[in-house]
This record gives C-alpha cells, sequence and structure tokens, in this order.
C-alpha cells in the first residue's frame, strides 16, 4: 500500500487551464481583463441572452478564456443575474509587435 506521507513519486501534474498555452507559448500581455453582466428574465425588453451566448461562444476560440462566472437568481423576481469574468484578446495592429 502507498503511504502518501513516505512515498516520493511526484505523479502527474494538473492540466493546464489554457489549452492552448503550452502550444503557443500564452502572452497575458495579448489580453484585456474584462468583467461583464448579463440579467435574463426580466420583464424589460432588455433580456440579454443573445449577448451571453454570444461570450460564451467566443470562448470556444482563443479570442476569449473564461475565468470565473458568478450568478444569482432573485427569490422576488427570478431574475438571473451572471457576472463573467474573462480576458479578451486585444485587436492587432498591422506592424504592432510585443517585445
Amino acid at each position: 500500500m502507498m503511504n502518501p506521507f513516505t512515498d516520493n513519486d511526484q505523479g502527474q501534474p494538473a492540466p493546464d487551464m489554457l489549452m492552448q498555452a503550452s502550444a503557443s507559448g500564452f502572452n497575458p500581455a495579448e489580453y484585456r481583463y474584462r468583467i461583464e453582466r448579463f440579467e435574463l428574465g426580466s420583464q424589460d425588453n432588455e433580456d440579454q441572452e443573445s449577448a451571453l451566448e454570444a461570450l460564451l461562444d467566443r470562448s470556444l476560440t482563443p479570442e476569449v478564456f473564461v475565468l470565473e462566472r458568478k450568478d444569482s437568481i432573485s427569490a422576488t423576481t427570478g431574475v438571473y443575474t451572471c457576472i463573467v469574468i474573462y480576458l479578451e484578446r486585444r485587436p492587432q495592429v498591422q506592424g504592432e509587435t510585443h517585445a
């Protein structure tokens, strides 16, 4: 039986959170830190479901990395509020290089 306190085996490292980071050399200077708030289920015509879906669709590409999501549902109004914290790639300008 293996003793976790005396065994010197280092085991497997945790996988990289950003899948593309190991292949492309992730550079955080190429991204903006963003926070966005979405409300769904309100009586207003300002329902932001499509904006949230668009952000989540973009997160399937290397353009956006979702870092954290916080959500809640109001017990009185039934409105779902979601706050998404993410990194968004900065637009590249022709001729621009990062040192």
